[in-house]
């Protein structure tokens, strides 16, 4: 193999002294302003992108609610140990959930928040046409589910 003296494998590996330099404040500014005019047209073009992006992207609006659905009865059932028992049962729930999605309840929505005449449901037609269009877009939108086990 190739024999090297150690003392030579040191020196190939160390940095020359004069190689190694330090960044002052000074030299930040003289680097900022030979390249003011790249940094500066990079921010504009940014914010026209930007721009454009807020001028041309439709405004949606999205809506969130959480409900507590509690038992109907407010009677307390107390068990053998001493406790209160208010839970509702999984069917109790998803019946619930079920009633929130369905078609009497968002033409409810549909005709308390005039969405027939919103922008974004407006569609072409007879009433009723226009009606059922809204009403399918509204309940594309819609959802509604159980968070885990609450």
């Amino acid at each position: 193999m190739l024999d090297v003296p150690a003392a030579s494998a040191e020196a190939a590996w160390a940095a020359p002294q004069e190689a190694a330099q330090t960044m002052t404040l000074a030299d930040a500014t003289i680097f900022l302003r030979q390249q003011f005019w790249l940094i500066a047209s990079a921010v504009a073009v940014m914010l026209a992108v930007a721009i454009l992006y807020i001028l041309f992207t439709p405004a949606t609006y999205v809506g969130r609610a959480e409900l507590l659905i509690e038992p109907g009865k407010q009677q307390a059932l107390w068990q053998d140990n001493g406790t209160v028992d208010l839970t509702i049962d999984n069917a109790q729930v998803e019946s619930q959930v079920e009633v929130l999605k369905s078609e009497r309840i968002a033409t409810d929505v549909i005709d308390k928040l005039g969405l027939i005449n919103d922008p974004e449901f407006r569609t072409s037609g007879s009433d009723y046409e226009r009606r059922r269009a809204v009403l399918g877009h509204f309940e594309n939108s819609l959802s509604a589910r159980r968070v885990g086990q609450s």
